[in-house]
């Protein structure tokens, strides 16, 4: 696939990369880019699919750039487009608009059943669980290698690299917020149930973390819990959180923080 990289940074460069939400957002499709193409070599994948899931990482987020300079959030709850994921349809928007033509400036022979693949893909990389009912083979694997990626980065890159205060300010909180901030008791207990959160129910900032933590009730490949473990990244990450003021609090993040180190650890 003749994939236009020079059409991508000339689209990316009407936005504002200056500003620390999109700078953050620059860098983690980036790494994104770089865990699909890992998945998909060590998969075994033709060279055709390796490009294809480089760019679906490539351009799963661009809806986020859209979304930051038109309502300046990330926090899909607050962006009403009659859908349950409106930066996943703003990204659809950018690739797929003027009568579906719009991706062809990034990647002009791309066939009609790839490009069917990259809606497939970008469309359900955030769903909480995929459906793969309607879903071809080669889509299905897409949807999995995105969703897999994606989830990486925010666990080994972003939550671990960003500071706490840059990331809690993304999602509209204070430091001063998210240290005496409570966990909602059905964000709790979901977690505690092996479930992914969904973005509906989470009120506070410490909900927040546990829901990104929750990612790994989520992962599709068995290639994405290691590469986690490895990392040590639930070690880390609970390791940054160690300053609420609230007891109920400090006392769920300890235990969030064993039932996902089991967890991993049973199933690798």
């Amino acid at each position: 696939m003749n994939i236009q990289k020079e059409a991508y940074d000339k689209w990316l460069g009407q936005f504002d990369l200056e500003c620390e939400a999109l700078s953050l957002k620059v860098r983690h499709i980036q790494n994104v880019v770089g865990f699909a193409s890992d998945i998909a070599k060590i998969r075994n994948m033709s060279e055709d699919d390796v490009q294809l899931a480089e760019f679906i990482a490539q351009h799963h987020d661009d809806g986020r750039f859209v979304q930051w300079t038109k309502y300046g959030t990330f926090n899909d709850k607050e962006v009403v487009l009659g859908d349950t994921h409106p930066h996943a349809r703003l990204s659809i928007v950018v690739l797929f608009g003027k009568r579906n033509h719009e991706i062809l400036r990034f990647a002009p022979d791309i066939k009609p059943e790839e490009a069917r693949v990259v809606k497939e893909a970008i469309y359900r990389h955030g769903d909480l669980v995929l459906d793969a009912s309607d879903l071809t083979e080669r889509e299905l694997t897409h949807c999995q290698i995105i969703r897999d990626a994606d989830m990486l980065d925010n666990l080994i890159n972003v939550k671990l690299s960003e500071t706490v205060r840059d990331l809690m300010k993304i999602q509209g909180f204070s430091m001063k917020e998210l240290w005496a901030s409570e966990v909602t008791e059905e964000v709790f207990e979901t977690f505690c149930n092996h479930k992914s959160i969904n973005y509906g129910i989470v009120k506070t900032p410490a909900d927040w973390w546990l829901t990104w933590v929750a990612y790994i009730y989520n992962f599709s490949l068995p290639e994405s819990l290691k590469v986690v473990d490895n990392e040590k990244c639930i070690e880390k990450i609970f390791a940054r959180l160690d300053k609420f003021s609230n007891k109920q609090t400090k006392k769920y993040f300890e235990q969030a923080q064993q039932i996902a180190e089991n967890y991993i650890s049973n199933k690798i």
